[in-house]
C-alpha cells in the first residue's frame, strides 16, 4: 500500500507529542527507495523513512528559507558549492529552478552517494554538477563519521560528537554507526586548483559549519563569495556569526519570531549575545560585499 503524506500527517502530529511511541513508530516505518515528483525539479529518489518529511509535508516545507534565499542569489553565472549535498534535492534546485552555471556537490556519507548520483542523473544535469565524495572541515585527512541511518539521512564527523552516537540512534540505545571518510578544506581545494572556484557557498554540515570556516582561512579574506550556512544550535550560531563579523563580512541572519517578528535581521554581536534558544538563529547569510546579502528572502513556495 503506498503511503500518503495527507492521510499520515495527522498521526505524526500525535506522535510528535509523545516522543517515546514516535521512536517506536518511527523504527517499525520501512526505509525503502522511492521516487516521488518535486515541483520545479521532477523526479528525486529518496528513503521512505529517513526523509519521510518529503512526502510527509512536502520535499521543501522545512526548506522555505534556504531555497527562498538560494533562488534570491543565484544568477546564471554562478558557481555553486553545495557541502553538505546529501542526495542532491539542492543541487538540482540550485541548477534546474534557479540557474547555477555548476554546482560542485560535496557529501561523504556513502548511503547518500548513491542516491545524489541517482538523482543527478534523473535530473538531465550530469554535465553541470560534480560530485566530490568528502566532507569539508578544518584540515586534510581521514576521519570517522557518525551515521544517522534510523531517524535521518545525516552524518556528523566524529570531531564534533566525539565517540557518541547520532541522534537517531541514541534515541532507540543503539551504538554508534561509523565510517571512515575523507575530510578536505576549502583552502586546500581552492589550491588544488581541480574545481572552479565557488561564487555562493552553501554549507548543511550538522554542527561542523566552524569547522569548515576554520580550513577557509585564506578564501574568507580574499574572496567575494555569499554564504549560505545553516546552523546547528546556538553556540555553532555564535561562533559562526563572530568567526565572519571580526572578517567583515555583513550578516543577514533567519531568526524565530520570538527574536523578530520578521524573522530576517541583521546580525550584529548584540543579536548574538541576546540568542537564548537552541534555534533562535536558524541561517547566516553572508557576504564581504554587502550588495550581494539580500534585505528579503520570499520565502519558497
Amino acid at each position: 500500500m503506498k503511503l500518503s503524506g495527507k492521510l499520515l500527517n495527522p498521526v505524526a502530529r500525535r506522535l510528535r507529542t509523545h516522543p517515546q511511541l514516535g521512536r517506536m513508530a518511527l523504527r517499525c516505518l520501512p526505509d525503502h527507495r522511492r521516487v516521488i515528483e518535486v515541483k520545479a525539479i521532477g523526479p528525486l529518489a529518496i528513503r521512505n523513512r529517513r526523509h519521510r518529511a518529503y512526502w510527509l509535508r512536502g520535499p521543501t516545507w522545512h526548506e522555505r528559507f534556504p531555497l527562498g534565499a538560494l533562488r534570491a542569489c543565484i544568477t546564471p553565472d554562478d558557481v555553486v558549492w553545495d557541502i553538505g549535498s546529501n542526495i542532491g534535492m539542492y543541487a538540482r534546485f540550485e541548477v534546474q529552478a534557479f540557474g547555477a552555471s555548476h554546482v560542485c556537490a560535496f557529501e561523504p556519507m556513502s548511503e547518500n552517494l548513491a542516491l545524489l548520483r541517482e538523482n543527478i542523473e534523473r535530473g538531465g544535469i550530469a554535465g553541470r554538477v560534480t560530485i566530490v565524495p568528502v566532507a569539508v572541515g578544518d584540515r586534510d585527512a581521514r576521519m570517522q563519521l557518525q551515521i544517522d541511518d534510523v531517524q535521518s539521512a545525516t552524518a556528523v564527523l566524529d570531531a564534533v560528537a566525539p565517540g557518541r552516537a547520532s541522534q537517531g540512534r541514541s534515541n532507540l540505545g543503539l551504538p554508534p554507526k561509523t565510517e571512515e571518510v575523507q575530510v578536505r578544506t576549502i583552502d586546500s581545494l581552492i589550491a588544488e586548483g581541480v574545481l572552479p572556484e565557488p561564487t555562493i557557498v552553501k554549507i548543511d554540515v550538522e554542527g561542523a559549519e566552524q569547522l569548515v570556516l576554520e580550513g577557509a582561512r585564506e578564501f574568507l579574506e580574499q574572496g567575494q563569495t555569499l554564504y549560505l550556512i545553516e546552523l546547528h544550535g546556538i553556540e555553532p550560531g555564535r561562533a559562526v556569526g563572530r568567526h565572519l563579523l571580526d572578517l567583515g563580512y555583513t550578516l543577514r541572519g533567519r531568526v524565530r519570531e520570538n527574536v523578530d517578528p520578521s524573522q530576517y535581521v541583521p546580525v550584529t554581536q548584540g543579536l548574538l549575545d541576546g540568542l537564548q534558544g537552541r534555534n533562535d538563529l536558524q541561517f547566516i547569510v553572508a557576504s564581504r560585499d554587502p550588495s550581494r546579502v539580500p534585505e528579503a528572502v520570499p520565502l519558497f513556495e
